[in-house]
Parts: C-alpha cells; sequence; structure tokens
C-alpha cells in the first residue's frame, strides 16, 4: 500500500495495489502530539480523508488499514509536523548557593504558550553535552556544576516525541562569592585578663563563600597555623603569658588557596602569670670554654622570666642579665683562674624563687705561664697576651701570677 499526504491541507491520501481497488474498504486512524494510542478516525471506500486538526496540535502521526477480498493490509505509520516547534532564549543565568561547597545554576526562560515540556541541555567546558532533563516550565535548578568550570545551556521545546530546534544560548563560569571585607570582634593591641583569646571575626556582607586560614605568632614574618575553619571564631591556649601575638587570617577559596596574601591581622597581648611560682630552677647542665660560660636549667611552671646572678672568687652576686629562655651564656669578663658562682631567679609578677647555686671555673694551662714569663722578659706582642689570674689585684702580670699558675696546674693549688 502507498501513502500519500498533503500536509497544508491536511488531507490524507492513500492507494492499494490491486486489480480492483474500489472493492476496498479503509480504516484511518490518527494519533495527535504525545497522545499514547491511534484512535480510528473514519472507515471509507474512498483512498482520500480530510481531517480536521484540533488547536495547538504540532505532530500528527496516521496509518490506514484496508480490508480486500478478504484480506487485511496495514500502511506504515506517517508523522505530519503540522506547525514549528519554537523552543524559547536562554534569558538569565544566575549562580545560586556559591556560598557553600555545593553552588548551582539558575536558568531562566519565557515560558512559550501551550509547551508544557522543556528539555534543558548542558555542555561544559570539556565540550561534553549532557541531558539534564525535562521541566514544565522556567527557572529549572542545575545543581550538578563544580567551582572553577564554565557552562553553555540550550533550551528545546517538547511536544510528544518531537523537540524543537535549540533555542538562544547561554553561558556561565562558577566561582564563590568570597569574602573581601573582615572586622575583628576582638580589641586590637589590646591586653588580655589571661592567657587565652577567643579570637572572633565577622565578614562585611552575606551568603558569602567563608573559609578562613587562622595562624599566630610572635613574629608577624615568621607565623604558625593553627586552623583552617568555617566558623567565624577560633579559641587559642595555653600562650605564653606577657608576651605580644600577632593572629592573622586569610581568605581562602574552593581549593584551600589565599585569595589574597595579604591577611587580616589582629595584634594582642597576654597578661602577667599570677599564679605562684613553687619549684626553683634546678641547673642541670654548665659547660665552660675559652673565657665563656654556658648555663642551663630546668623549666620553671608561671615564671615569666629569669634573672641570671653571679659570684667572682666568693665575692657577692651580682646581676649579669635577664632571659625567657632557659639556658644564658656567660662571656662578659670571663677569665682564667677564677671560680664562678651562678643564681638563677625564676620571677613573675607576684612571686620569685632562687635556684641551686652552681660553681664553674675555666682552668689555666701552660701556655697562659709562658704567655706570662714572656711578658716578664718583653718578648710578648699585646696581642699574645691573655687573661689570667690576677693574684695579688695589683692589675699587673708578675712572677706572682707565673707561680700561681704553675702551682694550678701541678693541682698544689685550689
Amino acid at each position: 500500500m502507498v501513502i500519500m499526504e498533503i500536509i497544508n491541507e491536511i488531507e490524507l491520501h492513500w492507494a492499494i495495489e490491486a486489480a480492483e481497488p474500489d472493492m476496498a474498504s479503509y480504516r484511518v486512524y490518527i494519533k495527535l502530539d504525545d497522545e499514547t494510542e491511534f484512535l480510528h478516525a473514519a472507515t471509507t471506500s474512498l483512498n482520500n480523508y480530510q481531517y480536521s486538526i484540533p488547536e495547538n496540535v504540532v505532530t500528527l502521526a496516521w496509518k490506514v488499514i484496508a480490508e480486500y477480498k478478504g484480506a487485511t493490509y496495514k500502511s506504515q505509520v506517517k508523522t505530519v509536523q503540522i506547525s514549528e516547534l519554537v523552543s524559547p532564549d536562554i534569558t538569565a543565568l544566575t549562580v545560586v548557593d556559591n556560598h557553600t561547597d555545593s553552588p548551582g545554576v539558575k536558568i531562566e526562560f519565557d515560558n512559550i504558550f501551550d509547551i508544557n515540556e522543556y528539555l534543558i541541555v548542558r555542555k561544559d567546558d570539556s565540550g561534553n553535552t549532557v541531558e539534564l532533563g525535562i521541566t514544565a516550565q522556567s527557572p529549572y535548578i542545575d545543581m550538578a556544576v563544580s567551582y572553577g568550570h564554565g557552562y553553555e545551556y540550550r533550551i528545546k521545546s517538547k511536544s510528544g516525541n518531537t523537540l524543537g530546534a535549540d533555542g538562544g544560548a547561554g553561558s556561565v563560569f562558577i566561582d564563590i562569592k568570597p569574602v573581601t571585607q573582615l572586622s575583628f570582634q576582638n580589641e586590637n593591641y589590646g591586653v588580655l585578663e589571661s592567657n587565652s583569646l577567643t579570637l572572633s571575626y565577622e565578614p562585611a556582607g552575606e551568603n558569602l563563600y567563608e573559609k578562613y586560614e587562622i595562624l599566630i605568632g610572635i613574629n608577624p614574618q615568621v607565623m604558625t597555623q593553627l586552623q583552617i575553619t568555617r566558623g567565624k571564631s577560633v579559641d587559642i591556649d595555653d600562650l605564653a603569658y606577657n608576651t605580644t601575638y600577632y593572629a592573622h587570617i586569610y581568605i581562602l577559596d574552593y581549593e584551600d588557596k589565599r585569595i589574597s596574601n595579604k591577611p587580616f591581622q589582629l595584634v594582642f597581648t597576654t597578661s602577667a602569670d599570677t599564679d605562684p611560682i613553687t619549684e626553683k630552677p634546678l641547673v642541670t647542665y654548665i659547660t665552660n670554654a675559652l673565657d665563656q660560660i654556658v648555663l642551663s636549667w630546668s623549666d620553671v611552671p608561671h615564671a615569666e622570666k629569669y634573672h641570671i646572678f653571679r659570684s667572682k672568687n666568693g665575692e657577692e652576686h651580682r646581676f649579669i642579665g635577664t632571659t625567657k629562655e632557659t639556658n644564658f651564656l656567660d662571656y662578659e669578663d670571663v677569665q682564667r683562674g677564677y671560680t664562678y658562682s651562678y643564681l638563677v631567679k625564676a620571677t613573675n609578677i607576684n612571686s620569685y624563687i632562687l635556684s641551686n647555686e652552681i660553681f664553674a671555673e675555666i682552668e689555666v694551662e701552660l701556655s697562659d705561664a709562658i704567655n706570662a714569663l714572656q711578658i716578664l722578659t718583653n718578648t710578648a706582642s699585646s696581642k699574645q697576651i691573655v687573661n689570667i689570674a690576677d693574684v695579688n689585684n695589683d692589675g699587673k702580670i708578675g712572677i706572682e701570677e707565673v707561680i700561681f699558675i704553675f702551682q694550678k696546674i701541678a693541682g698544689s693549688r685550689p
């Protein structure tokens, strides 16, 4: 059976290849748009049928079944495009939820009268094209996107199994809505009441992508990272007492990269330690070398600093320095042949305690005796003179000093 069609007038024609075609009977079946079944429209002995199409029909499918001399013949199905299926243009693409780790794209277009289905098509920046889904109207939200990528969207109108041509496309790049300004809730250059701080800060604006890198240190050029957080406060505990600290905050992107190399900075000073000192420093390590003595002692809880005192050959102890460390290098006027005694005082604002007394001595050597003899015989230059024991405290090198050195070497002098 051969089927012909006159689309403009919606008049369906067909023919049967038989010796006596006028003896045939024809049943006409029609299916409109997205209907699932063909409906019987007419039975005729003619080889044409005039059909009135309902309003707003886009596609028409039809077929004919012929009865001829007791046999049944079925035609193929023919589909007629009644009118052009117009697709809408993209009118707006908006990145949504870009203050979170799961951004999306809001796709907007103008709805077309009597079109109830729209296919959303997306192409990514690698050239991959996917059909996202069907929507009945604008807008459509695409949540399957990632930061740092670009996407192109198109809309296809859909009627039944028929798709319209692409509407106008739109493109968008997915990026965060970053924090650009940050204010501290803490006082800048303030003095704390303890050795801990709750660092609090607030961005300028709403629905921003918030991720912060927190660093702290006593030198703004040498900082230690505390943590990366999405929160707006960080607890910082167990800081050193009576110490000035710098807190730096960097704004990060979705890859934990700094948006700017310039941090937001807070400067603060911890309070003095008010707890009493109950343990004394124990000087456990001492070394001596040419013209210098190195002291080391145990760390004392609640001590803010240590004062160092020195006695020379049993004289009164005198203050020679202060440190926050647990070691000290004494090189001021250290001479061979003398016995030195040291005390370390651990202190804070309310209390102090003294260490055990520790003794040190830099022994004289044979070279010192030779030097002294050279000085006595006027054969030593000033560059060869070294500090040795001044036995009689006359400020001169004489035979008394030479005898003293030999006695020290021999072990007959304490």
